[in-house]
């Protein structure tokens, strides 16, 4: 007997463990072809866009008619983009990491949906999506190096081999979860929302301030992830490996501990957004500020402390204010918000770093974060002049 809220993080788990595997050695595929790490960086860019699209159309898509095709549409193109890196062209390789990326957009969109959807209460829908973002942000600590000892023993194939079993496994299991999903009768299908629904969403004040600050918070992930490392080998060396597994460990930590204190009530809970802001704009300074000494890594604990909380707990004080017949849509929304703040760091700092110093590039997540602080700052003036405002679900049912 299937568990949801025991088999949607199994799901996750094997699926991301799938995709990092792939992540950490594709540019040594694109190597082995004779390919530059630049065309490798493009092919990511493009991935990341058609992730976003993707997952936007699938929520859309579980919200008008169900999960059971998204899942049958996933099974195909997951398969066949492991298939296509399997190959000795480069433009099918490159075909096949792009089709990665819209694949596991669907599939996130889909597992995050199903922990919403089979969740009876405010509190459920909270420690579901803390403890799915958990299991599915884990292997972030296991596949580097599992990727690399198994490039350097058996050579990059055999980590696609691995990747396509996980990938397996994982397709199976959400087939099953899904069937059970269609059997137990948990939402029915098919329920339609309105232009007049969307503009109730666009409306929502807090709502929109929510997401802005989600979105700015992340350009610290992108920030972190594509840029740092260098820079910490030229002024720090031995300290890139630590510094990323103590910021992956910062990061999984709030979503296993504070999965029962995510925002589900009405109420904008500025104070606790405001505070992780805070931290996130103080491992930023830190970043900048010692970058060429051991105390970098206490930048790191609070930047992945503060990324580990705030994309749960927004999911979270987003999904509870909408109708249930938008979840899906606004599960979509918010990943789309977070990883459009990793694009735009990369975007931005990428521009910057062509023209300035690379350690002024560490200048732009410090004023990302002290804006997220002052959207945060101006909510909580609204609450506390204003009466909060009504739940996207109040507001869509006086609409209809």
């Amino acid at each position: 007997m299937l568990r949801p809220f025991i088999t949607i993080p199994a799901i996750g788990f094997v699926i991301s463990f799938a995709n990092y595997l792939i992540y950490y050695s594709y540019p040594f595929l694109l190597k082995e072809l004779n390919i530059s790490i630049g065309i490798a960086g493009i092919v990511v860019g493009f991935a990341s866009f058609f992730t976003m699209f993707f997952r936007i159309a699938s929520g859309i898509y579980l919200d008008k008619i169900g999960g059971k095709y998204v899942i049958t549409t996933v099974t195909v193109v997951y398969s066949l983009s492991f298939a296509l890196l399997s190959c000795q062209m480069y433009q099918l390789v490159i075909l096949g990491r792009i089709f990665i990326g819209i694949s596991l957009g669907m599939l996130a969109t889909i597992l995050m949906f199903y922990t919403v959807a089979f969740a009876t209460s405010g509190v459920q829908i909270g420690q579901g999506i803390a403890l799915y973002t958990f299991f599915s942000m884990l292997p972030t600590c296991l596949a580097p190096y599992l990727s690399l000892e198994i490039m350097r023993y058996h050579g990059t194939k055999a980590i696609v081999v691995v990747a396509v079993i996980l990938a397996i496994i994982g397709v199976v299991l959400a087939y099953l979860l899904e069937s059970k999903f269609a059997r137990d009768g948990t939402r029915q299908q098919g329920s339609s929302f309105s232009i007049r629904d969307w503009i109730a969403v666009i409306r929502n004040r807090d709502l929109y301030i929510a997401l802005s600050g989600l979105g700015m918070l992340y350009t610290i992930s992108g920030a972190t992830i594509s840029f740092l490392p260098e820079m910490l080998e030229s002024t720090n060396p031995g300290y890139t490996g630590a510094y990323l597994m103590t910021y992956s460990i910062a990061m999984l930590l709030p979503r296993l501990f504070l999965k029962g204190h995510m925002p589900v009530g009405e109420i904008f809970p500025a104070k606790s957004f405001l505070f992780v802001a805070a931290l996130a704009l103080g491992g930023c300074t830190l970043n900048y500020a010692l970058l060429s000494t051991p105390g970098i890594l206490l930048g790191a604990v609070m930047n992945g402390m503060a990324l580990g909380y705030i994309y749960p707990a927004m999911s979270a004080y987003v999904i509870c204010q909408c109708p249930d017949h938008m979840k899906g849509s606004m599960v979509a929304v918010s990943a789309c918000v977070a990883d459009g703040g990793v694009i735009l760091a990369n975007f931005t700092l990428g521009v910057f770093a062509i023209n300035y110093p690379h350690q002024l590039v560490l200048l732009l997540p410090i004023g990302f974060a002290a804006c997220a602080m002052a959207l945060f700052v101006l909510a909580y003036y609204f609450s506390t002049i204003k009466k909060p405002h009504a739940s996207l679900s109040t507001h869509s049912a006086t609409l209809k």
